[in-house]
């Protein structure tokens, strides 16, 4: 049976995107608390994070597989139906900095663009359900609710 929690929002969605790979994420089960390091921290700060989070009720919140972010933008090209936009799109994944010329690449259409963030948050949402579900959480929000039922269909 999941355990219903109460979470800052904005602090436990950010704690899935693809971000530094030095940071850490980590959600307290019992109070809902996120908390993390990244590389701006002080020793000393890190140091204490990271004892604090060491044991129950904390749980590590995963990074970002490497590659996921680069299949997730392959996956992204297959469904552009726009053979110029999808080509350019191709290219720049090619590139020695592919997320630098993926965005370049996108340009100013707003149609692409908003077509690239729905299905970047879509990627994002599916890693906060899977955690959830991993650690048999529930999360007492609406946007919560919104993502469980709009990715169900």
């Amino acid at each position: 049976m999941a355990t219903t929690i109460d979470v800052r929002w904005d602090d436990f969605e950010a704690a899935f995107f693809i971000g530094s790979p030095d940071a850490r994420y980590f959600l307290n089960r019992d109070t809902g608390a996120v908390e993390y390091t990244s590389h701006m921290d002080g020793e000393t700060v890190r140091e204490r994070i990271l004892r604090q989070t060491k044991n129950e009720p904390w749980i590590e919140i995963p990074r970002v597989e490497p590659g996921t972010g680069i299949r997730e933008l392959h996956q992204f090209t297959e469904t552009v139906s726009d053979e110029t936009h999808r080509n350019a799109l191709l290219e720049a994944l090619k590139t020695p900095r592919p997320l630098v010329s993926f965005n370049k690449a996108l340009g100013a259409d707003p149609a692409i663009r908003k077509q690239w963030k729905t299905a970047l948050m879509n990627g994002i949402h599916r890693r906060l359900l899977s955690f959830c579900v991993e650690h048999e959480l529930r999360v007492d929000d609406e946007r919560f609710r919104d993502i469980q039922q709009r990715l169900a269909s």
